[in-house]
């Protein structure tokens, strides 16, 4: 079993206060340096309306480094003198780089659709970038909600996506995925400015609109993210600082989301598309009426037939898949 060791925030040194940081990051409490690998870690405290967000957020990105996502990473921390836990955020600006804050979106944008329109428009206002550019971000964005979606990271917030810019080199950058205390909330609560979507739902629209954009991470997730792989995560005993139901809830439902991701993943591959075809029984009579056999023959046959064209078109059109 792997422990997770806890660190004393006396130990390290405060190099910012909270309001020299910038983002709207409400749970940050300053900025420390970690000296033994010189980098500054944000320190967020234990979020108030969230129970335990540091131990959520730890095991968020260690989900998301199992399945290949880029990262920032957590180191849990213990505020002796205010008796609360928390953890370190590590920065993941390098040097000369800087955020590029977006336009906010106001109102519900309710769909993933319109989540990742919205970005590019905004990037592409801000920022002078190139048709590549705009393509990886495009990408970029789906799989930062399908990790947000397999996470439960209810935080979308365009805040947490934001642009990097290196001011050095003139050129941009996407961002590791960071703040991720709101992960794993239980499964019918709604994301943040889509109208009570949760993570079905928001899984069910990237692979209707962005199956190409998110496969690879997809496949990942369902090669890598098994059963067994989770009990040993979350068998650390850090992850004790939960109450028993609710490790067991988040345990549950994150399998839940892998075995969903798992039979998109194979009705792409199986159809072509995310959605194995609907079919009316009167399509298959009026497409079979001149055959002489049963209706269950039929419905057998048909459903092959549409089947093979559908892998051959697939196999043609985008070979991604395979």
């Amino acid at each position: 079993m792997n422990n997770t060791k806890r660190f004393n925030l006396s130990e390290f040194k405060k190099v910012l206060e909270e309001d020299d940081i910038h983002g709207n990051f409400t749970s940050v409490r300053g900025a420390y340096l970690i000296p033994n690998i010189n980098q500054v870690g944000f320190y967020k405290k234990d979020n108030c309306t969230v129970t335990n967000s540091d131990l959520r957020e730890l095991l968020a990105m260690k989900v998301l480094e199992i399945i290949g996502m880029p990262h920032a990473d957590i180191v849990p921390i213990y505020d002796e003198e205010n008796k609360n836990n928390g953890c370190f955020s590590l920065n993941i600006l390098k040097e000369s780089e800087m955020f590029i804050s977006l336009p906010s979106e106001t109102g519900q944008v309710n769909t993933v659709k319109k989540i990742i329109e919205n970005d590019i428009k905004g990037i592409s206002k801000l920022c002078n970038i190139d048709s590549e550019t705009i393509k990886g971000r495009k990408e970029y964005i789906a799989q930062y909600l399908f990790a947000s979606a397999l996470l439960a990271n209810t935080d979308i917030k365009e805040d947490n996506r934001e642009i990097i810019y290196n001011k050095k080199t003139g050129k941009y950058r996407n961002a590791e995925y960071y703040d991720a205390g709101n992960s794993f909330m239980p499964s019918q609560d709604s994301f943040y400015g889509m109208n009570g979507k949760n993570s079905e739902k928001i899984l069910s629209e990237l692979y209707k609109d962005y199956a190409v954009e998110i496969f690879p991470l997809a496949q990942q997730t369902e090669q890598k993210l098994t059963k067994s792989k989770i009990t040993e995560l979350t068998s650390d005993s850090i992850y004790d600082g939960f109450d028993k139901e609710v490790k067991k809830d988040i345990v549950n439902e994150l399998n839940n989301r892998v075995n969903l991701i798992t039979r998109y993943n194979h009705n792409i591959i199986d159809y072509g598309m995310a959605e194995p075809p609907m079919i009316s029984i009167d399509d298959i009579k009026e497409g079979t009426k001149d055959i002489e056999i049963s209706l269950k023959d039929r419905v057998k046959g048909f459903i092959l037939k549409i089947k093979d064209k559908i892998i051959t078109k697939g196999s043609k059109d985008d070979k991604s898949y395979r």
